[in-house]
């Protein structure tokens, strides 16, 4: 019996819909499935995302690496994001530059965003 990937076969439509149940991070990783999945996660209209700081309780140096892939994986989905955001949800540590936060939240509006949901929480 052939294995057939019937899923991918589906409209975009249809695959959106099923990535909303999945977090931010799991529908950016459905982008190395394939390349039909590559750009998929930037028509989902609600992006999430949430800097889990408990690396950073440990010592400087893991905290700056974490910092840092948080802005990279906050950065992807933005620059790339082709619809109209309904939800757009971001907590993160004052570690992260004002300016980044600043860009993140401009392009949300940008995207049409309805709902805003931002938590800056100190060092």
């Amino acid at each position: 019996m052939e294995d057939v990937d019937r899923i991918s076969d589906l409209p975009d439509s249809i695959l959106t819909h099923i990535l909303l149940f999945l977090s931010t991070k799991e529908a950016v990783g459905t982008s190395i499935l394939s390349s039909r999945w590559k750009y998929i996660f930037t028509l989902v209209p609600n992006l999430h995302f949430d800097l889990v700081d408990d690396l950073c309780h440990k010592n400087l140096e893991s905290c700056i690496l974490h910092i840092k892939s948080f802005i990279s994986f906050v950065d992807k989905p933005l620059s790339l994001h082709e619809t109209s955001l309904d939800r757009f949800h971001l907590k993160c540590r004052e570690m992260v530059h004002g300016r980044r936060v600043y860009s993140w939240i401009s392009t949300a509006i940008r995207c049409g965003v309805k709902h805003l949901d931002i938590s800056i929480s100190p060092d």
